[in-house]
């Protein structure tokens, strides 16, 4: 199940929303685009799957503090140390949520996943005793689609 998301857009004072994805912009002192910081998140509910005594979300990570960020195929500058999502099983719990390889988790059932190791992040991902992991993401393919959108 796919949470549903909001668009928010801050100005200054006046915030306005839109149903399906989460803007988060900076305080805007000029109208042109370039003065908006735009990162786009989107709330991913994924159902573990039991099989036994595991518990499957149906997708990998990869990345992390301790990693080199040159080896991420995600990263546009190749420095982000981030957390990102590297393989999905076809019809697992993660593809039918709508977790996309290549997304940045960003959260983990609240947790901030930007400065973990990857160990960290894989714990964090994979506690026995949590049937639901309520992932905060962000993707590359959103951000695009609401700048042109914008423009």
């Amino acid at each position: 199940m796919v949470c549903a998301v909001i668009l928010l857009l801050n100005f200054g004072y006046q915030t306005m929303e839109m149903p399906f994805c989460i803007l988060k912009g900076s305080s805007v002192h000029d109208v042109g685009d370039s003065a908006l910081n735009v990162t786009l998140y989107q709330r991913i509910e994924i159902c573990k799957l039991r099989q036994g005594e595991h518990l499957i979300l149906g997708f990998s990570i990869g990345g992390g503090i301790d990693q080199d960020p040159g080896q991420n195929p995600f990263s546009e500058d190749k420095s982000d140390k981030g957390i990102y999502v590297t393989r999905v099983t076809p019809g697992g719990p993660a593809e039918v949520a709508g977790l996309m390889m290549g997304d940045k988790v960003m959260q983990v059932n609240g947790w901030d996943m930007t400065m973990v190791t990857h160990d960290q992040a894989r714990k964090r991902l994979t506690k026995k005793n949590e049937d639901i992991v309520r992932l905060l993401v962000t993707r590359k393919s959103l951000e695009q689609a609401v700048r042109h959108s914008m423009m």
